[in-house]
């Protein structure tokens, strides 16, 4: 099973980073170049910007969804027939559309004896979508109603989101796994009209959306109850998402990238500790979860401390990761050659020539593809019928490689 952006997330004691549970290496008789064909290809579906979920079906056989968060448009892939088909809303009415931005944007899934639940953020509160395979269309009810401003995630057995109100009002939403029923809430105080949250990430004791100006949090209190609070960040700090997910420490800490303005340099704040720690960086890197970037180069240090031995002044590329495997540490990401920075680079929205890479746990770089769009990072991978697949909505296809079996 694949949930998008990044998988299902397995069992992981973290959940909300760019990580997979699925392997990422290939065939090791397979030949790839970035001037080769891919291996494999699929129609894009209609015009859009789509998340891709490889389910069960009733019949056991994996099957291919393609959804466009932003229209509330949900296709299937008619694999004898060679085409998408749009999926209906079976007692009528149309899927609520998201509000969040395409780096924001997460889900969940739950399986039970009556089959399979998405969890989706939309502007209507949480989605929980039955699929119905048979008549080719979804059963949908909304939880919490108000608009979704922090994706869904799954902690404690239930599903919880961050929901905001006609009058600015922001509460925790949560909504039971195994039933898809409504939870409970709780009111969250202090957030400001003009915070903005990105995916959330959760460790055993705590869910943490991380926002631009603070952090919302939601724990376990000592006596088993739970409460929610918004946790401002210093003063003239800010979270920077544009670097990707929080770094995960090895010893099972979670930091955000962050600007001060104060110490006038990178920073990297803890996310799920009560005290404020802070460590400062010499430039930012790029980071999917465990491993981080420093322009082109793999880091095994955290994003803090600086190599030995090196230099950026001489490097004219960049890799931006953005997938990672917690089995094989393998990275698929897109190198950009540059002299305009990383900063710079993120926030352009021309049109780059781009190499889809996949990296190995031994620094090995395999080219796979080359592209030229806008915002090539902002791409999707996801692995469907044992294969890696690549989609951009401005290439003219979904690309693929097939996946050592």
């Amino acid at each position: 099973m694949w949930l998008p952006p990044f998988g299902d997330g397995g069992d992981e004691a973290v959940r909300g980073l760019r990580r997979t549970r699925s392997a990422l290496t290939l065939r090791p008789t397979g030949v790839y170049s970035e001037s080769n064909d891919p291996e494999r290809t699929l129609p894009l579906p209609p015009p859009g910007r789509h998340e891709f979920f490889a389910l069960p079906s009733a019949s056991g056989s994996r099957e291919l969804l393609a959804l466009d968060a932003e229209q509330g448009v949900l296709h299937l892939w008619l694999t004898a027939a060679g085409r998408w088909a749009a999926l209906e809303q079976v007692d009528g009415g149309f899927l609520a559309d998201s509000p969040l931005p395409h780096e924001a944007w997460r889900c969940e899934v739950a399986r039970d004896t009556t089959g399979l639940r998405l969890f989706l953020p939309t502007s209507h509160g949480i989605a929980c979508l039955q699929l119905d395979w048979l008549r080719l269309g979804y059963h949908v009810d909304y939880i919490g109603d108000d608009v979704c401003c922090g994706a869904p995630i799954l902690w404690r057995e239930e599903i919880w989101a961050v929901l905001r109100d006609a009058r600015g009002g922001v509460r925790l939403q949560a909504a039971t796994a195994a039933s898809g029923l409504a939870g409970g809430t709780l009111e969250v105080t202090g957030v400001e009209a003009e915070e903005r949250f990105a995916a959330p990430v959760c460790v055993r004791r705590q869910v943490i959306w991380p926002g631009v100006r603070g952090r919302l949090v939601l724990e376990v209190q000592a006596n088993g109850s739970l409460a929610a609070h918004y946790r401002p960040w210093p003063a003239g700090v800010s979270s920077k998402f544009g670097f990707g997910a929080p770094y995960l420490a090895r010893e099972g800490q979670l930091w955000q990238a962050c600007w001060s303005e104060h110490d006038e340099s990178h920073a990297y704040l803890r996310l799920d500790g009560r005290d404020l720690e802070q460590r400062l960086a010499s430039a930012p890197r790029l980071c999917t979860g465990q491993i981080n970037y420093r322009l082109a180069a793999r880091m095994k240090l955290p994003p803090w401390d600086d190599p030995e031995h090196g230099s950026d002044a001489d490097s004219r590329a960049l890799f931006i990761p953005i997938l990672e495997s917690a089995v094989d540490a393998g990275v698929l990401g897109v190198r950009i050659d540059t002299t305009n920075g990383l900063e710079a680079t993120l926030e352009s929205g021309e049109r780059v020539r781009a190499v889809v890479e996949l990296h190995s746990d031994r620094r090995l770089e395999t080219r796979l593809y080359t592209l030229n769009v806008s915002t090539p990072w902002q791409g999707r991978a996801f692995v469907y019928d044992n294969a890696l697949w690549f989609y951009h909505p401005e290439l003219k296809s979904v690309v693929g490689w097939e996946l050592e079996q």
